[in-house]
Formats: structure tokens, sequence, C-alpha cells
């Protein structure tokens, strides 16, 4: 029989991961520490220190102490991420009065640390409840402010976490607007400062010769826009979406990486959805849908195209609220269309 486990101070920074890791082992049985030292290869001092609450344990330890308890590998290095970045000793009891704004910002370190305090400025909320808001993993959210990164982070989670901060979450609001106009600067700052690929050595060796030119088949490495293979076997409502979809974009002349750009995504996770390998948030909808209609597509397939995400999701969710969540938020993002395109109607 385990002995008892010491109880964990109140005010242990890392209290709440702490008694996360205690009912893991609970649930499995309540082994010993020493039966689960031998499955995961760290001493029993060190278990126990990991349950502790007073320090965070390494990545390694805490992945071996939840997988010897039966516990999801990447469910717990996602929990530990989160714990690593809500306790921020230096600034738990920092407040901003004001908040911060991006204006003036010309350095990705300065921005990201006017991330970091615009979360303070917002009560320091927690992952779990910013990813609620704006409904995206947790992970996501942490890794934008996470003190290793050093490189900026993508559009779409910029905009996620700011707006997860507001009162009032809104992708179109002027904060948000604010902040992705200084991400893009910064891009482009980054984009300008990188060295030039050298020419091509298959090219002409001499001037006035002639350029090879591809087949007209051959897929471009800027992103063929008229062929991607869909991935086999995905359900029917999910293939009539990505079919749209490629036809709406098949209406333009945007290459792929045209699109992603325009759109606030990479260029792979535009692959992803063009081949139905994901599906697109709403977020990611209404810009990839905005792109498109300046774009020159044709509206009656942008029409179709969130009625069809929505019945794609219904498709493979099981959550009753979930569904009921999508279909208020298809049908605000129709609203939108509508205004969008009602002075393209009404014009003569």
């Amino acid at each position: 029989m385990p002995r008892p486990e010491n109880p964990i101070p109140v005010d242990a920074p890392y209290r709440v991961f702490a008694e996360q890791l205690r009912t893991l082992r609970r649930n499995a049985g309540n082994p010993t520490l020493r039966a689960i030292a031998r499955q995961a290869g760290y001493g029993p001092t060190v278990l126990s220190q990991a349950t502790s609450g007073r320090r965070l344990p390494t990545l390694d330890v805490t992945l071996a102490y939840a997988v010897a308890c039966g516990g999801d590998h990447d469910h717990w290095r996602e929990q530990w991420l989160i714990a690593r970045h809500q306790a921020e000793p230096a600034n738990r009891y920092r407040v901003l009065n004001q908040p911060r704004t991006s204006h003036g910002i010309r350095t990705v370190p300065a921005f990201l640390q006017a991330l970091r305090d615009f979360r303070i400025w917002a009560g320091s909320p927690s992952f779990h409840a910013m990813a609620r808001r704006v409904h995206v993993a947790p992970s996501t959210l942490c890794d934008v402010t996470s003190p290793d990164r050093t490189v900026l982070p993508t559009a779409y989670a910029v905009r996620s976490f700011v707006a997860a901060c507001l009162p009032n979450p809104a992708p179109d609001s002027t904060e948000v607007k604010a902040w992705l106009a200084t991400h893009q600067r910064l891009r482009a700052q980054e984009e300008a400062r990188r060295p030039h690929r050298p020419q091509d050595d298959r090219g002409p060796s001499t001037p006035g010769a002639a350029v090879p030119v591809p087949a007209a088949d051959a897929p471009s490495d800027t992103g063929d826009t008229r062929s991607w293979p869909m991935m086999e076997g995905i359900p029917a409502e999910r293939a009539a979406f990505v079919k749209t979809l490629q036809q709406a974009m098949a209406c333009t002349e945007l290459s792929q990486r045209q699109l992603a750009s325009q759109s606030n995504c990479s260029p792979g996770t535009l692959s992803r959805y063009l081949r139905g390998f994901r599906l697109p948030t709403l977020w990611n909808l209404e810009d990839l849908i905005d792109a498109l209609q300046r774009a020159g597509a044709d509206p009656d397939l942008l029409e179709q195209l969130p009625d069809l995400r929505v019945n794609a999701e219904k498709s493979t969710a099981r959550d009753k609220r979930l569904i009921a969540d999508l279909i208020r938020k298809n049908r605000v993002l129709r609203e939108e269309l509508a205004r969008a395109r009602a002075p393209r109607r009404t014009s003569p």
C-alpha cells in the first residue's frame, strides 16, 4: 500500500498541475512510486517532487510519469506547456491599467513582449479559457508567447490570441486589425532581410538562349491552382466542400502561395484544405472567401461554402452543442457575406 502523499501547499506555483498528476495516479489504481519508477525510468524521489507543486518537472519526467500511469503522451505534453506558461511568477501580480498596443513596434522581440503585456492587461486569463472563447487549441495560444519563441507566430495565431484577450472577441475588431497590420509589416521586414536565392544553374548559360517552358499539366513551385489530389476515403460532405473550394479557386488566377498570403494562412495549411486533410475554421473560411471574392471567384460558389463547411463538420462532430454553435456562426458569416455583396447586387 503506498504511503500517503504530502499535501500540496496552497501557495505552490504549480498546484493545479500537481493535482492533475496525482488524480491521474489515483485513477490508475494508486500504484506506489517505486512501481511507477520502474516503468518511468526515474527515481521515486524525482517522481515525488514532480507532484509537489513547488517546481515544474521537466517535460521528460512529466511524460514518463503520465505514460506509466496510463496517460496520453500528446495530452500531457499540452498540459505541461499550459502549466509552464500559466505560472508566470514574474508577472503574477503585475497589473496594466492601459491595454498594450502594437503601435510603434519595430522588432519581433518587442512584438512578442507586447502580446504578453496585452494578456496581462486582460487579467492573465488561463489559456484554456482563452481557447474556449475563440475555439482554438490551448497549445496554439501558449506557443504565441512561449519564452523560447524568437520568430513571428502565424497571423492566425496572433489574431486568435488578441481576440481572446478582448472583452468581445471579434476577428474584425479594430484592435485585431491593428495587431495584424504590425504583424504583416514585421513579416515584410523579415522577408526583405532574407538573402535572395541564387539563380538556378539549370537556366540558360548564354544570352538569348531559350528558356525551357514546363508542361501545361506540371505543378508549379508556387502552387498549381488547377490540380489538387483529394484525400481518399473522406466523407461525402467533406468531399463536396473541398470540391467547391477547388472550383472557386480555379475561377481565379491566384496561385496557392498568393491565396495563402491573402487569407492569413500558410501554403501548407491551404494545401491541406484543398485536399481534404483538414477543415478550415470559420475564421479561416471567412478570410478565404474574402480573398477569393477579391480575386473574382464565382459568387454562387462562395455562397455555398459556409453551408458545406457546416455539413462537413456535422458529419464528424458528436457534440450537439458544437453543431449548434457552428450553425449559429455560419448564419452570422452568411449575413456578413450578404451585406458585403449588397452594393454589387443593387448597382445597375
